[in-house]
Order: structure tokens, then C-alpha cells, then sequence
């Protein structure tokens, strides 16, 4: 009776081996098959890396804004669809900020500073508050009667340069000149056939 026993005991202790084996054999091929797959996907991701570098610029740098009043409109145009197109390979907003106002010649950069003083002390950089002050000073509504009188008159508005037997009289008259059409520079309402039959006459 007690051989008996022990046979089934042994029986019983066996088949439950047998069971813990198998399941470990399984847990084994599991493993495996995950590790395999690790393996496969370290792989493909080390043959194709993903891209952390900012994308490349499309469009070339526009000219630095010198502050010539004739240049405005095209390096307007060209700032803006700069940023257009290539704001993400530029940077974030500070970036992009930075990027236009070292656009700009430093006489220029001098007429936004409040604009970059504002932006330091908020830690807000929006480069629309640079280029919509730069587009107050320079879209002027008269800009072009202004160049129509010019060369109607032979007016200039940038400095002439004197010669040493040029009158006092002479320079006075180009200076009231100059300040005749500074109205009109400013974008203030003018009145135009006054003001032409004025530098005509002063001409005379």
C-alpha cells in the first residue's frame, strides 16, 4: 500500500514538472520572439534615424533694410514671404524677431527699439510689431505724389552737398524746399496744387 503511494506520488510530482517545463519552455519563446522583435526595431531605427535638424531654408536673405524709403516695398515683400516659407527653418518667435530686426541697418534698428525694448521686457517676440511700425514710417499714402514733385521741381530730400561758392540765399531756398514737401513725406493731408505751384515758383 505505501509502494503504491509513493508510485502516484512520484506520478503526480512528474506530471506537474512536466507542466512547469512546458510553461516555462513557452514563456521562454515568448520572450524570445519579443526580444527578436526589439532587435528588428532597433534595427530599422537605426537605418533611418528621425530628423531632429530644422528644415533648410527655401528662400535666400533679403537685402539688410538700409532706411531708403524707395527700397521699402520690396524688402517688405521680401522679409515677409521669407518668413512665410522659411519661419520654421528660421527658429521660434524669438528667432524669427531677432531675425528681422538684424534685417535692419542700425539706423533703422534705432527707430524699433521701443518695439525691442517692449519685447525684452515682456518676453513676448512678435516681428509683426517691428515690420507694422517700419510700415507706419515708410507706406506712406503720398509717397508717390512726393516722387512726382520731385522730379517736377528738381527737389531732393537727401542732403545735397555745398559747394564753397554756394550763397547763403541759395542753401536757405533749398532748405524751405525740403521743408515744403515735409508734410507730404509725413503722410499729413496736403494740399497738392498748392504745393506744386509753391516749389515751382520758388524755383523761378
Amino acid at each position: 500500500m505505501d509502494q503504491q503511494v509513493l508510485h502516484q506520488l512520484r506520478a503526480e510530482l512528474r506530471t506537474e514538472f512536466a507542466s512547469t517545463i512546458d510553461n516555462l519552455r513557452g514563456e521562454i519563446q515568448a520572450q524570445s520572439q519579443l526580444i527578436s522583435t526589439l532587435q528588428a526595431s532597433v534595427s530599422a531605427t537605426a537605418a533611418n534615424p528621425p530628423s531632429s535638424k530644422r528644415p533648410k531654408s527655401s528662400l535666400p536673405d533679403p537685402e539688410k533694410f538700409s532706411g531708403q524709403a524707395f527700397k521699402y516695398d520690396t524688402w517688405d515683400a521680401a522679409i515677409r514671404a521669407k518668413l512665410a516659407i522659411d519661419g520654421p527653418a528660421i527658429g521660434d518667435s524669438t528667432a524669427q524677431f531677432y531675425y528681422v530686426y538684424l534685417n535692419l541697418a542700425s539706423q533703422v534698428q534705432a527707430m524699433v527699439f521701443p518695439q525691442l525694448s517692449s519685447a525684452r521686457d515682456s518676453g513676448i517676440h512678435d516681428y509683426n510689431t517691428i515690420l507694422d511700425s517700419l510700415r507706419r514710417v515708410y507706406d506712406n499714402p503720398n509717397k508717390e505724389f512726393v516722387t512726382i514733385i520731385q522730379q517736377l521741381t528738381g527737389y531732393t530730400s537727401s542732403t545735397t552737398t555745398t559747394h564753397s561758392n554756394t550763397t547763403t540765399s541759395s542753401n536757405t531756398q533749398q532748405n524751405n524746399d525740403r521743408m515744403d514737401l515735409s508734410a507730404l513725406e509725413s503722410g499729413d493731408t496736403f494740399d497738392y496744387d498748392t504745393a506744386i505751384a509753391s516749389l515751382r515758383t520758388s524755383r523761378d
